[in-house]
């Protein structure tokens, strides 16, 4: 599926919101926090559809349209300690542990080598 088609899935949310459908029915949505060029992510996905895959697609969806679409050069996320069902899906989008704090891990993904977007970088 496309982002444009999670977008439309999602309706009525804004720009940086996509919804998770399964069979129709929205299961969870990933959501970019706008601080352009960087951006944070979130994400959830209902209790009985997890472990399906459902959030890793998402966020490999998201991170192309940011890199692609919205020229990012990086995105940010956290993850609760002892949640390594989120932190698996960020590990599985290359995502690398940056800080570790009281509560939560950091994580971080440049969207490319140089850590600018491709728009940044072809302009090089």
């Amino acid at each position: 599926m496309s982002v444009q088609q999670w977008r439309d899935e999602l309706g009525g949310g804004s720009d940086l919101d996509f919804g998770l459908r399964l069979d129709g029915t929205l299961v969870g949505r990933v959501r970019l926090i706008d601080h352009h060029p960087r951006y944070g992510l979130g994400y959830w996905v209902a209790q009985p559809h997890t472990g399906r895959g459902l959030a890793a697609a998402g966020v490999r969806a998201v991170i192309g349209h940011t890199r692609d679409a919205l020229g990012g050069s990086d995105i940010l996320a956290g993850v609760s300690l002892g949640n390594v069902a989120s932190a698996r899906v960020l590990r599985r989008n290359e995502f690398r542990s940056v800080a570790v704090f009281g509560t939560y891990e950091r994580f971080h993904l440049p969207l490319n080598d140089l850590g600018l977007s491709s728009v940044a970088a072809a302009q090089l």
